[in-house]
């Protein structure tokens, strides 16, 4: 039971600088704050940079049905 102590110690690091990451609108600046509550959208930036950089994104997008049309 003495090691869950131990380990609490050491389970949280403050990130101080920002995470580059690529979206479809270019690269933004990513910052973790250890005090903010979470949300069910925190990793969410991250699972778009993974579709970007697999190519999943394009792919999508290209065999998407929905296509969108300004009012006129």
């Amino acid at each position: 039971m003495g090691e869950a102590k131990r380990k609490s110690g050491k389970a949280i690091r403050t990130v101080s600088q920002a995470i580059g990451v690529e979206t479809p609108s270019g690269r933004i600046q990513v910052k973790c704050d250890a005090n903010a509550t979470a949300t069910p959208f925190g990793q969410m930036v991250f699972f778009i940079e993974f579709l970007m950089l697999t190519g999943l994104y394009t792919k999508w997008i290209e065999t998407c049905p929905l296509s969108y049309v300004r009012p006129a």
